[in-house]
């Protein structure tokens, strides 16, 4: 269990995590303020989240152990990795990679491929509300007139039918 709370020697938001008996602080991205986490999603016994540093919206890890960031696809800028969703044994999420434009990316433990650029390097393709149903994955993303619209992904390897 992952919460945000008041760290009671400062009254600064940190991320805890809860592991039956304990609740362990387990970020201090930003000593002197209160840290700022969303997006999580647990995947191949890793739990992912959207965390920022310093401005820098960034995907992290936490593997029971340690917190690790994952990747840096738009250096020296945020990823702002949004909307993680597990489909086909991969991690599929929202991210600004080196375009600094909102892509679809995939995951899959070690590699991120982006899998989309319908809208080219000029725009985001700003896919959001990931859901898998029916072995596909479905998403929306604005289209070049600026209207979202709804997408399907079904990748024959996770039993759906193109």
């Amino acid at each position: 269990l992952y919460l945000t709370a008041a760290n009671t020697a400062t009254g600064l938001l940190k991320l805890f995590r809860y592991d039956g008996t304990t609740f362990r602080q387990i970020t201090n991205f930003f000593p002197a303020g209160s840290d700022v986490v969303s997006q999580f999603v647990h995947y191949n016994n890793v739990t992912y989240f959207s965390g920022s540093i310093d401005g820098l919206t960034k995907l992290y890890a936490d593997n029971g152990t340690e917190v690790t960031q994952v990747s840096d696809l738009n250096p020296g800028s945020p990823d702002v990795p949004a909307s993680p969703m597990v489909y086909n044994n991969r991690l599929w999420l929202s991210a600004y990679g080196p375009n600094n434009r909102a892509k679809l990316f995939r995951f899959d433990g070690t590699t991120f491929v982006q899998m989309l650029d319908l809208m080219g390097d000029e725009q985001h393709d700003a896919p959001s509300a990931l859901l898998v149903h029916d072995d596909a994955l479905f998403l929306s993303i604005v289209n070049r007139g600026g209207v979202s619209k709804l997408h399907r992904i079904c990748e024959a390897s996770a039993g759906c039918t193109p």
